[in-house]
C-alpha cells in the first residue's frame, strides 16, 4: 500500500469555490483504494465542516480547518504539486508545506495527492461517458451503482440524481441478483439523502432492505428519519437494526438519547451505557438526566 500501516491523510481540492478535503480508504473486501470528501467548505467560505462520506475524528477536522485557514501556503502547494516546474515541485516536497502532516512522509502524502488526482481524472471521464451514453445502453445493475457512488463520494449528489432519474425512468424493472439490486437501490437512497429529499431517500432503502436486509440499512433509514426531525421513526428504525446485533457507539448514543427524549429511561440506560465506552461525556450528560427525572 502507499501509505505506513495504511493511515488516513487529507488531501485539500478546489472545486467551483468550494474547497474539499478528500481522504483515502481502502476497500476491505477488494482491497482497492479510494477517495472520498470527509470534510468541505460552503463555496466561498472556510468554515470547514464533516460530509458524512468518510470517517474524520475532531483532529482531523481541526487539521483541515487548519489548512483551510492558511490559504497562502495552500496555494502555494496546490501550486507545486500542479505547474509542471520540477524544482518548485521538489523543492515543496522537501520543504514540506503545508498540508503535510508531520506525522506523515511528504513523499508518501505526495504519491496520494497524486494518484487521488489521477483517479478523479480517470473517474471523471468515465462519468462523462456513462453520462453522454443512451440511457437503455448504458445502464446496467452493477455498472450504474458504481457511478453513483463515485459522484456521492465526491459531493456531486445534484449530477448523480440526474442520472439515477433517467436511468429508472427507463428501466423501471431491475434485473439481476436481489443483493445487486438492493446495493443499487441503497446507492439511489444515499443521492438522495444528500439532497434533502427524506422522503424518496426512505422508500428506495425500504426497497432495498426488503431485498436485501441488513442493519446497515435500518441505520441508514434511522440516520433519514433524524434528520427529518421524526424521532419515532428514528427509534423504529434503530430498533430494527438492534435485532441483527449491537449497534455502533454512535448509533447507540443517538438512539439512547432519542429514547431520552421520549422518557423511555429504562430503555435508554442499555444504549447510553453502551455508547460511554467511546463517547463518554455525553452518555453521562444522558444518564444524569434519567437520574433526575427517576
Amino acid at each position: 500500500m502507499l501509505t505506513d500501516h495504511n493511515e488516513q491523510v487529507f488531501l485539500p481540492t478546489w472545486r467551483d469555490g468550494q474547497l474539499i478535503f478528500f481522504t483515502n480508504i481502502v476497500n476491505p473486501g477488494s482491497q482497492r483504494l479510494g477517495y472520498f470528501a470527509a470534510a468541505a467548505t460552503a463555496a466561498g467560505k472556510t468554515d470547514v465542516t464533516r460530509t458524512g462520506k468518510a470517517p474524520i475524528n475532531a483532529d482531523q477536522l481541526a487539521f483541515c480547518q487548519k489548512i483551510a485557514d492558511d490559504g497562502i501556503a495552500l496555494q502555494k502547494f496546490v501550486t507545486a504539486m500542479g505547474a509542471g516546474n520540477l524544482g518548485q515541485f521538489t523543492d515543496a516536497i522537501q520543504a514540506k508545506l503545508p498540508p503535510y502532516p508531520e506525522n506523515t512522509s511528504p513523499l508518501i502524502y505526495t504519491c496520494l495527492y497524486l494518484d487521488f488526482l489521477r483517479k478523479y481524472a480517470v473517474d471523471t471521464e468515465i462519468i462523462r461517458m456513462y453520462s453522454n451514453s443512451p440511457v437503455k445502453q448504458r445502464f446496467h445493475t452493477d455498472r450504474s451503482v458504481g457511478i453513483y457512488k463515485t459522484l456521492s463520494a465526491r459531493l456531486q449528489s445534484g449530477a448523480a440524481e440526474k442520472l439515477i432519474d433517467a436511468d429508472l425512468k427507463q428501466n423501471t424493472k431491475l434485473h439481476g441478483a436481489s443483493m445487486m439490486i438492493a446495493n443499487l437501490l441503497r446507492e439511489c437512497a444515499i443521492v438522495k439523502f444528500d439532497l434533502g429529499k427524506f422522503s424518496e431517500a426512505e422508500d428506495y432503502m425500504l426497497r432495498a432492505a426488503k431485498l436485501h436486509n441488513t442493519a446497515d440499512k435500518w441505520r441508514r433509514l434511522a440516520d433519514f428519519a433524524q434528520a427529518n426531525s421524526d424521532r419515532k421513526k428514528t427509534i423504529e428504525y434503530f430498533l430494527k437494526a438492534v435485532a441483527f446485533g449491537p449497534l455502533p457507539a454512535p448509533a447507540a448514543l443517538n438512539l439512547g438519547r432519542c429514547l431520552v427524549e421520549e422518557g423511555d429511561f429504562e430503555q435508554a440506560r442499555d444504549y447510553i451505557n453502551q455508547a460511554a465506552k467511546v463517547f463518554e461525556k455525553p452518555a453521562k450528560v444522558l444518564m444524569e438526566r434519567i437520574n433526575a427525572a427517576d
